[in-house]
């Protein structure tokens, strides 16, 4: 009598089984890894809040007075007797480049702030993305140009990954800039 030996090799619900775990454990890997990436971004925008505020301070602090459009509310008030106002894109554009030109210009030991790792986007575009200032500088110098800071809008990425700008407040009662979200 001849006796069946089993065939070398595993059967179809063992190799289930080992895909199934490791489909697991990459679904464990992968939502870990999201989360800290979404951490990441959260602190750098943070970060990045922050400088933006410092450099708005340090530059009153330096001159006297706000950078772009915040001066002119500064000195002539709000109107319709508007307490508080958010500036709209164009002049939050206006403040960051102001700060930025300032910064890099800066022949002080001390800049106002360090723009290197604050987040660009080309002004008009879709908004779709965003790199940090030292990288859009070095792919301009790389294809021979030099970077024109009125063609480029600062801010952050959100939880999407979608490049938004931050929020300027001016406070008229209290003669106060904050950034937000």
């Amino acid at each position: 009598m001849r006796k069946h030996s089993r065939s070398q090799g595993f059967t179809i619900v063992e190799m289930l089984m080992v895909l199934g775990i490791i489909a697991v454990l990459l679904g464990l890997v992968t939502s870990a890894a999201m989360t800290a990436i979404r951490h990441a971004r959260e602190k750098r925008t943070a970060a990045s809040l922050q400088v933006i505020q410092a450099g708005i301070a340090t530059y009153r602090s330096q001159n006297g007075e706000w950078p772009g459009p915040l001066k002119g509310y500064a000195e002539n008030g709000l109107s319709g007797g508007r307490r508080n106002y958010t500036l709209n894109d164009s002049e939050y554009d206006q403040v960051l480049t102001e700060l930025v030109k300032e910064s890099v210009n800066s022949s002080a030991a001390n800049p106002m702030m360090d723009v290197t790792g604050l987040i660009v986007s080309p002004k008009g575009g879709n908004g779709s993305w965003g790199v940090e200032f030292r990288e859009a500088i070095k792919k301009q110098h790389k294809h021979g140009g030099t970077i024109k800071l009125s063609n480029m809008a600062f801010g952050y990425l959100s939880q999407g990954g979608k490049f938004s700008r931050f929020k300027i407040t001016y406070n008229a009662d209290s003669d106060h800039v904050t950034v937000s979200q």
